[in-house]
């Protein structure tokens, strides 16, 4: 038998191919990142697969065994350089199978790259959205039925470079992705305002505009058709309720000096005709004792109103100016020894502290003797008056504006909204100290029940204001049919109806100032019907923090319908005083057990001061 010194030429070309189809096969399980242990098992099964080795004599006879693991030495040796040398063609052939490159990808931001949210820019039709967040996981139609979070996916995949290239990058897409995004809100905006033009001419333009846009990132309704899901996920309460609420961002006080602290706050809503000043005056004289801050606002189309409110203001701010300077010249004479009936003892005072011998500033007031008379009282007039409108969400502006004005206008525990035709059962020190009880602080009371079918309706079925301004409470609601439905972007949110008139915490007054999701069902509300009866009670209920901070008993005031269905309350009269009488010695007990240390009520209406015998029963 004859044994060849090395291997023959077709040995050759046998080994040659078997390192090929290694290189080639671990190239591929490279590519399609299959892990190392499988490319090895699969060379190793070839290293052993005897079939493959053909000498001249081995159809003749069988090898000798050393012939075989020489064989497999050298079949194990060259799998071994195949998986070596296959690392560069496995590199090449990803490379060239991907369409984009090896670097990190552009990084998005958090809430988007967990297909979450996505933030819109204004747009010039409705720049109010700017800062809105939209579902990023929701199919747009304007995107190609593409969502948000695919779309940008699919930029993104596109883009090469380095880390920090690809984050300039990524941003680029991102600015990119909201431009057409913005692009379509505004079109489909602009689309809605021309049908709803048609479909209510006498609607005011400001609510179909707004309507339009609120639609446009609303998405899923039957004018916008952007969406087969509710698009939306929260309104900027800056940017969006800013636009027509004032005093959402917070500003200075208007009372110079120290910030003033109070106990109470007061909303005082004013409308109608100019002898209403008297029911004002009659109301801040049973109330106002001096520990409590005052904000009344008068209706925008009342000038007349608001010239009697203002002189009422300013004749109370002078006879309280005479009053303190009385009872600082009253001190002065005490203290320094001018004679008690000198009136020029305050001047005489001045030029003795300007001669260094006072030890005071001059001019100086402690808000309580001062005798400056730049120094206002506690009573303000608003100033940023609106239109107001029965069973518009107007009324809801009005009443949040003047909430986070009295915000800025000094610090305080409690408010409580009011109208001319509510009276005080108890004088305003006994309030702070029923409200500072340590069962009720922090507490606001709002007399909430669970709704009826009717407003279901009334919030699903947009409404807005007509053109013409009549008599208020007397104009009607236009609702474009062709709207149909609005499903809520709060789904989870259980609905509640209530009365307007509401005592509330500040920091509840302040969570609906700042609260992004508050400002989110505002924008639901906003074209709803008789909203003012139903908003800051359902923010208060689904709200953590404050569901389990309202207190029992409800707003805390006697009010008389006439029937189950009357739309307003009625007026009460000296009739009604055994009955008041008896609910509120029968009101819910305090801490002590004792009713009448908590009583049930604290104010009654609707009482009207200028009716034959006014309020002088309560």
């Amino acid at each position: 038998m004859v044994v060849a010194c090395g291997p023959s030429r077709p040995r050759r070309r046998a080994d040659a191919a078997f390192l090929l189809a290694a290189q080639l096969a671990a190239a591929w399980c490279c590519n399609c990142l299959t892990p190392l242990w499988q490319v090895a098992a699969i060379l190793g099964a070839a290293a052993q697969d005897t079939s493959l080795i053909t000498t001249p004599v081995a159809a003749a006879s069988p090898q000798p065994l050393f012939q075989l693991r020489r064989h497999r030495l050298r079949r194990a040796a060259l799998a071994a350089a195949a998986v070596a040398s296959s690392g560069l063609l496995g590199v090449l052939l990803f490379a060239t199978a991907r369409p984009f490159s090896a670097s990190p990808p552009p990084p998005l931001g958090p809430a988007v790259a967990e297909g979450r949210y996505f933030a819109l820019p204004g747009t010039p039709r409705c720049p109010y959205v700017a800062g809105t967040r939209v579902h990023a996981g929701v199919a747009v139609s304007a995107l190609g039925g593409e969502t948000v979070a695919e779309r940008l996916r699919r930029k993104r995949s596109r883009l090469g470079g380095g880390t920090a290239v690809a984050a300039k990058d990524g941003r680029a897409v991102e600015d990119e992705v909201r431009a057409e995004l913005a692009a379509a809100v505004d079109a489909v905006a602009g689309k809605v305002a021309a049908q709803l033009a048609v479909d209510v001419p006498d609607a005011e333009d400001r609510d179909r505009q707004r309507l339009a846009c609120y639609l446009a990132i609303h998405g899923a309704n039957a004018m916008a058709n952007l969406t087969d899901q509710v698009w939306l996920y929260r309104v900027d309460h800056t940017a969006y309720v800013g636009a027509t609420v004032p005093n959402v961002r917070p500003g200075p006080s208007r009372i110079p000096g120290c910030r003033r602290r109070y106990k109470l706050a007061y909303q005082i809503l004013v409308h109608g005709d100019s002898k209403l000043a008297a029911n004002l005056k009659q109301l801040l004289d049973e109330l106002d004792d001096g520990t409590a801050v005052f904000l009344v606002h008068v209706d925008k189309r009342h000038a007349k109103l608001r010239a009697a409110v203002d002189d009422v203001v300013r004749r109370r701010d002078a006879r309280m100016q005479k009053q303190r300077a009385e009872v600082r010249r009253l001190v002065l004479t005490s203290a320094v020894g001018y004679p008690a009936d000198d009136e020029n003892a305050s001047e005489k005072l001045v030029l003795q502290e300007n001669g260094g011998s006072g030890g005071g500033t001059p001019g100086y007031d402690d808000g309580e003797t001062g005798d400056n008379d730049d120094v206002p009282g506690n009573v303000f007039l608003s100033q940023t008056p609106l239109r107001g409108q029965w069973g518009h969400v107007s009324l809801v502006r009005i009443q949040l504006s003047g909430y986070w004005e009295l915000l800025d206008l000094a610090d305080w525990d409690h408010v409580i909204n009011l109208s001319v035709f509510d009276y005080p059962l108890r004088r305003s020190a006994e309030i702070q100290r029923l409200l500072g009880l340590p069962a009720n602080r922090g507490k606001s009371w709002i007399d909430t029940w669970e709704p009826q079918d009717e407003l279901v309706e009334r919030l699903s079925r947009p409404r807005l204001s007509h053109q013409q301004h009549g008599v208020f409470g007397q104009r009607q609601m236009a609702s474009p049919q062709s709207c149909g439905a609005l499903a809520s972007p709060l789904p989870r949110w259980r609905v509640v109806k209530h009365h307007q008139w509401m005592t509330l915490a500040r920091d509840f007054v302040e969570f609906l100032r700042h609260d992004d999701q508050a400002a989110t069902a505002f924008a639901h509300f906003e074209w709803g019907w008789i909203v003012d009866e139903s908003f800051i009670g359902t923010v208060a209920v689904n709200s953590g923090q404050f569901a389990d901070r309202l207190g029992p008993g409800g707003a805390r005031r006697f009010v008389h319908f006439s029937d189950d269905n009357a739309a307003h309350a009625a007026f009460v009269d000296d009739s009604w005083v055994c009955l008041i009488g008896e609910d509120d010695a029968g009101g819910d007990d305090n801490t002590t057990g004792a009713p009448s240390d908590d009583p049930r009520y604290m104010f009654v209406r609707k009482v009207d001061g200028r009716s034959d015998g006014g309020a002088r029963w309560v």
